[in-house]
């Protein structure tokens, strides 16, 4: 019984193989995707778009940077002290506050391109 299924598949991997079939004779719908038309999404929601781009694309360089600035902050506010290098004095407080700060400068750094968007965009309507 295995060999016959197996003679019967083989045969149609075959002959699928030599007759693929005309694909210009194919009567279906149209499966292309059309372009987006200019008014397709309103503005507000492209301009929400961009901002959530770029916040979560900020997000891992705040993190680091704020980690950075912090580790250094804290090793050179205490003299320099071995205990106290890079990443050894860290609590859950100061893992939140890492986290809340660099949360705040990705969200400032969307909100400054946001609203750098809108003057740019302003200028170019009085120009015309």
């Amino acid at each position: 019984m295995k060999k016959t299924v197996a003679s019967i598949l083989l045969l149609m991997w075959i002959l699928s193989a030599l007759y693929p079939g005309d694909e210009e004779s194919f009567e279906g719908p149209y499966t292309d995707p059309l372009p987006y038309q200019d008014m397709e999404f309103p503005q507000w929601l492209a301009d929400a778009r961009r901002f959530e781009v770029i916040f979560f694309g900020s997000v891992p360089l705040t993190y680091i940077l704020t980690n950075l600035v912090y580790d250094v902050s804290i090793y050179a506010s205490h003299d320099f002290e071995s205990e106290y290098r890079m990443g050894t004095a860290r609590t859950q407080d100061d893992i939140k506050f890492m986290l809340a700060a660099s949360l705040s400068l990705s969200a400032g750094i969307a909100m400054a391109d946001c609203i750098l968007g809108k003057v740019k965009s302003s200028r170019e309507k009085k120009n015309y």
